[in-house]
This record gives C-alpha cells, sequence and structure tokens, in this order.
C-alpha cells in the first residue's frame, strides 16, 4: 500500500528527537515499511535517510532572524514563520495530489493538510497528538468543526485521555495507543549504586532555556544536553526518580512509560494521562505547581519497590500488539 505520512515541518525527523511528534512519526514510517508498505515522508530536511523523504524544507529554527523559534519571537518573526509554515504545507498538497497514494496520514495537526484532503477524496487519517484551544491550533480546531471535513477524515487520538481532551471539539474520534522504541529502551535490572538523584527529560524552547532555566542551574544540577533515545535509556535506568514538571495536559507522556521501562519511578504534577500511568504504585502525582509537594513525592518515590515498578514493563508488549493489530 502506497502511503504517504505528513508531519511538523519544524524539526528533521530523526534521532535526537526535539520532542513527541517526532518520535511517533519515526516509529510510524518504521513500523509502516516494517509491515511491507510503500511510504513516502514529508518533512524537514536533515531528516532519516533510511526513508523515503520528500525534503519540504529547511528546519524551521535554522532560519534567519530566529523565526524558528517562534513561541518566544517578536510579533513579525511569529507572523512570518506562520507564513512560511502555510506556504509549506501548501507545497506538501501539492506534492502529494500527484502522487498516487492509498492513504494519507497526517501527524501535523494544520489546518491545510484537513482541508486539502477533505478536497481530493483520499482516505487521510488525522492524529491528535496535542490538547486543543492552544493558541497555534485555532486553524486546526476549525478545521475540525467543519462537518464537510469531518465525514471525509479519520481522526484518532493516541491515548483516550487525548480524545478526551479533544471531546469538547469533536466527536467519534477512534484512539491508537502510542508506542515508544522497544529496541532503544528495553527493562533493565537497576543495580543500585550509593548515589541517589532525580532526573528530568522533557521537550523546551532552547531560547526559553537560555534566557529564563540556564542561569537558575546549581552546582548540583547537571545539563547533560540533548539525548538520543539509547542515551536516554541509560540515564532512566541509572536515576532514582524521574521529575515531570509540565503544567500542560499530557496526550500520552512518552517519558513516563520511558522512566518505568527503567524501573524507574515518576513524580509529577497532575495533568493529562500522566496520573492514569503511574498513580499509585509506579510514582506520586501532586496538583500543578505544587513544588513543595512535588519536592515531597521525589522523596516518596525512593521507597517505591522496584519489583512494582518493573512490572509496567508488561503492559508495554500488550501495548504494542494493540498497536500493530490497530495499523
Amino acid at each position: 500500500m502506497r502511503v504517504a505520512v505528513i508531519t511538523q515541518l519544524t524539526f528533521p525527523i530523526r534521532q535526537p528527537y526535539p520532542g513527541g511528534v517526532e518520535m511517533n512519526t519515526h516509529l510510524l514510517v518504521k513500523t509502516f515499511q516494517s509491515l511491507g508498505h510503500d511510504v513516502v515522508l514529508y518533512a524537514a530536511a536533515s531528516s532519516d535517510t533510511s526513508f523515503n523523504v520528500v525534503e519540504v524544507t529547511a528546519p524551521l529554527r535554522y532560519m534567519p532572524g530566529g523565526v524558528a523559534t517562534c513561541v518566544m519571537g517578536t510579533t513579525e518573526q511569529n507572523t512570518a514563520a506562520r507564513a512560511h509554515r502555510d506556504a509549506m504545507y501548501e507545497k506538501v498538497m501539492e506534492l502529494i495530489q500527484d502522487g498516487k497514494f492509498v492513504i494519507i496520514h497526517s501527524n501535523s495537526v494544520q489546518a491545510i493538510p484537513l482541508r486539502r484532503c477533505a478536497e481530493n477524496g483520499v482516505p487521510t487519517v488525522s492524529v491528535l497528538h496535542c490538547m486543543p484551544l492552544r493558541p497555534q491550533l485555532n486553524a486546526y480546531t476549525a478545521a475540525v468543526r467543519d462537518t464537510a471535513i469531518v465525514k471525509q477524515i479519520r481522526f484518532i487520538g493516541v491515548s483516550y485521555a487525548a480524545v478526551d481532551l479533544w471531546s469538547g471539539v469533536l466527536r467519534g474520534a477512534g484512539v491508537v495507543l502510542s508506542i515508544i522504541d522497544l529496541e532503544s529502551f528495553v527493562y533493565k535490572h537497576k543495580i543500585r549504586s550509593g548515589v541517589k538523584f532525580a532526573f528530568w527529560a522533557g521537550r523546551i524552547n532552547p531560547i526559553y532555556w537560555q534566557a529564563e532555566i540556564e542561569h537558575l542551574l546549581g552546582p548540583d544540577v547537571v545539563d547533560l544536553g540533548h539525548l538520543d533515545s539509547r542515551q536516554l535509556s541509560t540515564w532512566y535506568v541509572k536515576a532514582s526518580v524521574l521529575i515531570i514538571s509540565s503544567h500542560a495536559d499530557e496526550t500520552f507522556g512518552f517519558i513516563v512509560v520511558e522512566a518505568l521501562v527503567g524501573a524507574t519511578p515518576v513524580a509529577a504534577f497532575r495533568t493529562g494521562v500522566v496520573p492514569t500511568l503511574i498513580e499509585g504504585t509506579c510514582g506520586r502525582v501532586v496538583e500543578k505547581r505544587d513544588a513543595e509537594h512535588l519536592a515531597l513525592a521525589l522523596q516518596e518515590c525512593l521507597s517505591l519497590s522496584q519489583n512494582l515498578v518493573a512490572a509496567y514493563d508488561n503492559l508495554l508488549e500488550t501495548l504494542l500488539e494493540d498497536r500493530e493489530m490497530s495499523l
């Protein structure tokens, strides 16, 4: 089957992953290929060369004037970034129109692919990776409310929590549970050392990091930089506890699952799907922005049974089988 995969165009689809969408796209294409499908990935330049990639644009973070990091940019930079992004998605859809695809899989959460796919009549799946109502998703949300588009597009969430978050905007979305890279994140028995330390991992805007975070790091905090999956796996296994400090409603929680495969408990704020993954035996959850109780949760996590945390690994095989059957 000939499949077109559309993703976000900000970062290349390769290791080390900038975030969950890039990892999900990478694993999706690998899975499609392993099942014998002819897959064409429309993505930023410098994506994985083992894929059949149509390079649509240079990664936006390399554009002059800092347009890439539009979250922290000026109004003019943000406007320029959005115009550039929209032009690139129009280009993608022009290329796809002549590609004789059986199905289109959109990981982009952008409005233009939705509208164009609905117009050309090619069966299309659009994945709900993140929570709705973010300002940058206004156009996508408006498209989702368009009944003519909804009739043509199959929407799926990466978790039941993701579908719940979108329920006020979209009804009838399916669920195909996302997964992690089980070749890199393999359960390993912990060998406890005398040193206990907490570990933080996640997606963060580099300009925000440099301006607001980096100068606050004390001598007891080490910045490991941008790590690939195998490097992350090593540190998860070494760590005593993982910290989830995000206030956003997580729709899947990749790093939570990755840590639990390493038998590392998780202390987190109560956001999105996170409580359903860890509350009880695998970690501790506190209310958002309550740093004092999060610190106490870190201490509680140190006493959790490693065997109970490791039991979570058994669930991943079921998760993997469910996804393969859905695909």
